[in-house]
């Protein structure tokens, strides 16, 4: 904090001794992780009221920056002339409704050595619960400063993270306020008549972020088509796809511009993954499984083009929650299982993926393995879909997930809960069992009928009913005996 005792405003030594006295106190509070400061001022000069900020260590106050335009509730602001670096650039951004700043690189070929910084009125705190909370918020490294949030509501008692039942306030504010950060950047650019110079590293930023606009949901070709002339252009980074025409491979390197619009504009591509890994990355696969895996999935025509792309490659650029799974195929091998998803852009559409025969028959082993444990809704069992837009707050306490290989992105599957108790696992497990004598008894159960009823509270389609519900877990329940007697007169034989 900077105060002149010699300007118009100080005449009156009564009040700025005290004043000085005040500041020389803080000077040495100010960073105490027991009793945090924060310090609220204000002080008339030339009948002009001016807000010195609520705190000495905000991050705007540590650049010289001058103020811009108001989007709402959000103030931007840019580096002076003089004090812009080549090197380095940053996005200034304060919400002056619940005071956070924001200091935000928007150049990913830049390292920052710290990922995100977070602080609560200049006091480090855990950041890990925002970045791994949503896609755009984890892309994100800089600094964000909490400077309106009241202490004793929001800070831990350690004063080293926030509280748990503040996190999620917390996470929708700083999501909100990035996306009109980023769609106010992203939109300037776009529509900007003068010539903008952005790095390639700027252009695969800015690039990453556009599907998070509101407006790329309103406008969505129209913001294409500029992206596709403005924006990709500039890019610069390449990724190793795999890539058919009319029948054959090859292994290539693409364009990440071309990527983009491709995906973006709502074609259909192709996703490997596997659990095998090398140096934390999917190991490349071979030509002929990509044929193999291809070839057994169903396609519109046989003289096209198309594309398949590394999972932990793609998932770095684009959000997969966004992505619906259309079809899955697998090689039929168990651990380490490697498939082929075939896939389009399409953040709106609640589709059910098609499974494959090897793929339906591991959902069934898992359920076989565990009680209640969650998998991903098929279109075998159609009626068993969670909408995961809705509030699952029961599902937490399973914490039993299978096939964890499918979850490309957090919400790309909906969820189903299969249908048996620990008890019906270990009946099963002993031997083999009648499908009749089974459903007879667990159509009376109450556990059954509280899952059927959670189902249909919770489901997916609308449209559905409960006998539709229960339909799909006779069926389910039917299927998985059947493997289970056959692998029983397997190991017997």
């Amino acid at each position: 904090m900077e105060m002149d005792p010699f300007s118009a405003g100080f005449t009156d030594e009564k009040l700025i001794l005290p004043m000085f006295y005040i500041i020389d106190c803080l000077k040495e509070e100010i960073g105490n992780s027991m009793f945090p400061i924060q310090v609220d001022c204000d002080y008339k000069v030339e009948q002009q009221n001016h807000e010195i900020y609520k705190t000495s260590y905000s991050i705007l106050r540590e650049n010289p920056l001058k103020r811009g335009e108001k989007l709402s509730n959000i103030v931007m602001y840019s580096e002076t002339e003089k004090d812009k670096t080549e090197k380095e650039h940053w996005i200034y951004a304060y919400d002056v409704e619940n005071d956070i700043s924001f200091k935000l690189l928007d150049d990913v070929d830049i390292r920052f050595s710290n990922r995100q910084l977070l602080t609560f009125k200049g006091m480090f705190v855990d950041s890990h619960y925002l970045t791994n909370s949503n896609f755009y918020l984890g892309k994100l490294r800089g600094h964000v400063d909490f400077l309106g949030f009241p202490t004793m509501d929001y800070l831990s008692l350690n004063r080293e993270e926030i509280r748990r039942n503040k996190k999620s306030d917390t996470i929708t504010v700083v999501y909100n306020d990035v996306k009109d950060i980023m769609q106010y950047k992203i939109l300037n650019f776009l529509h900007s008549k003068v010539d903008v110079q952005l790095t390639p590293g700027q252009a695969c930023f800015y690039s990453l972020f556009l599907p998070l606009l509101d407006k790329f949901k309103e406008n969505k070709n129209g913001l294409l088509s500029l992206a596709e002339k403005k924006l990709y252009p500039l890019i610069t980074r390449e990724q190793n796809i795999f890539k058919t025409v009319n029948g054959e491979w090859n292994e290539e390197t693409e364009n990440l511009g071309e990527s983009f619009k491709r995906i973006l504009s709502g074609n259909i591509f192709y996703i490997y993954t596997s659990h095998r890994t090398w140096a934390s990355n999917t190991e490349k696969p071979s030509i002929e499984l990509i044929d193999k895996l291809y070839e057994s999935m169903e396609h519109n025509s046989s003289e096209k083009t198309d594309y398949v792309y590394m999972q932990d490659t793609l998932s770095y650029w684009i959000c997969l929650n966004d992505i619906k799974v259309l079809q899955i195929t697998s090689e039929g091998k168990e651990g380490d299982e490697e498939k082929l998803l075939k896939c389009v852009f399409n953040r709106d559409a609640k589709g059910l993926p098609k499974l494959d025969l090897n793929s339906k028959q591991n959902l069934l082993k898992d359920s076989l393995l565990q009680s209640r444990i969650l998998g991903i809704a098929c279109t075998d069992y159609p009626h068993l879909a969670l909408d995961k837009e809705q509030k699952l707050d029961t599902l937490y306490y399973i914490h039993r997930y299978a096939n964890s290989q499918f979850e490309v992105g957090n919400n790309t599957f909906a969820l189903t809960v299969s249908p048996f108790s620990k008890e019906d696992i270990e009946w099963m497990k002993k031997g083999k069992v009648s499908f009749d004598e089974f459903w007879a008894q667990i159509q009376k159960r109450e556990d059954f009928k509280k899952l059927v009823d959670y189902v249909c509270e919770h489901k997916l389609d609308c449209e559905s009913t409960k006998d539709d519900v229960i339909e799909d877990y006779k069926n389910w329940i039917q299927e998985a005996i059947k493997l289970n007697n056959e692998m029983h007169e397997k190991k017997n034989r």
